[in-house]
């Protein structure tokens, strides 16, 4: 069930390519193969999937896994847990490079409470770049704390210019599948320091986080966290740490630029029409994949 071996056991991979007596020809049926079987049956990945559900890929999450130069800004996500439940995971980002990811077991409140504030200091971390999950035992955590919080099921977090544009509302069903969409779309520019002790677990939820109901007119959403944890045999907790991260670029995204004198006196619907239909036009094709603010 764990995926491990006998200690007197050991794997030992062998490919096609490695076997000299193949002829040629059955090498060139395999490349021929799509690309599912080709990865499986070829190149030794069995793990490889092409389930259009599947929000990522096998190759697009490993390649996480690297070396990147170091950011400004630094945050904390944190998917808290029961103590003898599941486990706390704290991650620790700068910018959206993952520098330290914790794992603290059986935890109590007070034991997770002061393992982030000691993160916090020595990473030099502001109370505002620190979000925890609220549902159960994280409520509590981010009351004592005085973080942010992260609710699964709150609604979308939706573009000012929602109001106006009907067509640029964000039919998610729920703030944590518009995290992970978000995660999806920004996942080439997150980095995981290459040493992660998690890195298998890692990959292992991501390949388990599916789109479902694809079919429907509804709201987009996510297969739900009991599907997945009697699927997967545990919670995904890693992903779900990391997810949190997309919290304040979706915040960023959700907040049309208004000149900074009129924040202060102006509403949305106050602004010039023309000064505002001249932005929704000029940013109309860009939509989330806009990245005009600081998030290093």
């Amino acid at each position: 069930m764990n995926k491990t071996l006998l200690p007197h056991r050991k794997f030992i991979q062998s490919l096609p390519t490695d076997n000299p007596f193949l002829p040629d020809a059955y090498i060139e049926n395999l490349k021929n193969l799509d690309k599912v079987d080709k990865e499986r049956l070829l190149y030794g990945n069995f793990e490889y999937s092409d389930d259009q559900s599947l929000l990522f890929s096998i190759d697009d999450i490993s390649a996480c896994f690297r070396d990147t130069p170091a950011a400004w800004y630094t945050y904390i996500t944190c998917d808290a847990a029961r103590q003898g439940r599941d486990n706390t995971v704290i991650v620790i980002w700068k910018g959206l490079s993952i520098i330290k990811i914790i794992d603290i077991k059986k935890a109590g409140l007070d034991e997770q409470a002061e393992a982030i504030r000691d993160l916090m200091i020595k990473n030099d971390v502001d109370i505002n770049h620190v979000i925890v999950d609220e549902v159960w035992v994280g409520g509590w955590l981010v009351d004592i704390l005085g973080c942010r919080w992260f609710i699964a099921n709150a609604a979308t977090i939706q573009p000012y210019s929602a109001k106006l544009l009907s067509y640029r509302k964000r039919n998610y069903a729920n703030l944590k599948t518009q995290s992970f969409f978000y995660l999806q779309k920004y996942l080439p520019q997150v980095s995981i320091y290459p040493t992660c002790e998690y890195k298998d677990k890692i990959i292992e939820e991501a390949l388990f986080i599916k789109q479902v109901d694809m079919d429907n007119d509804n709201k987009i959403k996510l297969e739900s966290k009991k599907g997945i944890k009697e699927r997967l045999g545990r919670s995904p907790d890693y992903m779900d740490a990391i997810s949190f991260r997309m919290w304040w670029l979706i915040k960023e995204h959700g907040e049309w630029t208004v000149p900074e004198e009129d924040r202060q006196t102006k509403s949305i619907e106050e602004v010039n029409q023309e000064e505002l239909l001249k932005f929704l036009m000029e940013d109309d094709d860009k939509e989330d994949d806009v990245m005009d603010f600081d998030i290093y």
